[in-house]
């Protein structure tokens, strides 16, 4: 299909109307960290909403707001998200794509992409981040494509501001190459108990899966230290793995055993962040 139309709207209500248009089928430029060529968009309208005042990072008096347009790199260079959580989300935007492509890729573009690098949902789940459609549309984490269409266009993230403790873990061919295994953990204490717990990982099922399991035991015990804590994870993880999801880069039993390696490092990094943080 030929592309035929270009549109700039300078608000989102005027981007809602060109979603609208029923003659027309549109498509919103997002722009990931693998970004997808114009050729490969089956569309009359491509629509640029570079221009919606969607990029910006501020807080109010509970959460953390990232506009749906912020680039990665300037996750990397907000103040707000370099001092919260240990600068988590600060420290995983760096490892998801070179610099130029860091310059290009939206948050958007990213997190409505299975084919973008998995660290910003992963670190966002692991945050409790709550991603906030226009007109009024909570959603969860991760997102897909066709969670964004006509009647509903991620404009925002929001991150809880609590007392949060994370950590995560990679594993990739190269420092900046696509992970190929990622794991994260984020804990919510308060006096000095453990009130909520989130574990997810990418790279055992095409989109990242949280693991229940070990997040409820942890909850349960409000303990890191659990007893056989290597075989609950084992089990979570297999029970959580696609079997059928694997490439050249690792065969699902290599994901597996993998995700659990990992899985563990990076509730070991919490472990060892909460008992510092009881002491003080």
């Amino acid at each position: 299909m030929k592309i035929t139309e270009f549109h700039k709207p300078k608000d989102i209500n005027e981007l809602s109307e060109l979603l609208l248009r029923n003659k027309n089928k549109s498509h919103i430029l997002l722009h990931g960290t693998y970004p997808t060529p114009l050729t490969d968009i089956n569309v009359n309208s491509v629509i640029d909403m570079s221009e919606t005042n969607l990029r910006y990072i501020s807080t109010d008096d509970n959460n953390i707001i990232i506009g749906s347009l912020t680039t990665i790199q300037d996750l990397i260079d907000s103040e707000i998200l370099r001092t919260y959580s240990d600068g988590i989300v600060s420290k995983a935007a760096k490892l998801v794509a070179p610099y130029g492509i860091r310059n290009i890729a939206s948050i958007n573009g990213t997190l409505l992409s299975k084919f973008s690098a998995p660290e910003i949902c992963l670190i966002l789940m692991s945050l409790n981040a709550i991603p906030y459609f226009h007109p009024s549309k909570e959603k969860t984490l991760p997102l897909i494509y066709e969670d964004q269409d006509n009647n509903s266009i991620l404009i925002k993230i929001l991150i809880p501001i609590k007392n949060t403790i994370t950590a995560f873990e990679r594993i990739s061919r190269t420092p900046l190459d696509k992970s190929i295994i990622c794991s994260a953990i984020g804990i919510d204490v308060h006096d000095n108990h453990i009130i909520d717990a989130r574990v997810s990982i990418a790279g055992i099922d095409e989109m990242p899966v949280r693991l229940p399991i070990i997040e409820s035991a942890i909850i349960e015990k409000d303990s890191l230290s659990l007893p056989n804590i290597d075989i609950i994870i084992k089990n979570a993880v297999t029970k959580s793995a696609n079997t059928n999801h694997e490439d050249y880069r690792g065969s699902s039993d290599y994901r597996v055993e993998m995700a659990s390696i990992l899985t563990e490092r990076a509730i070991n990094q919490v472990k060892k962040q909460y008992a510092n943080q009881s002491e003080t």
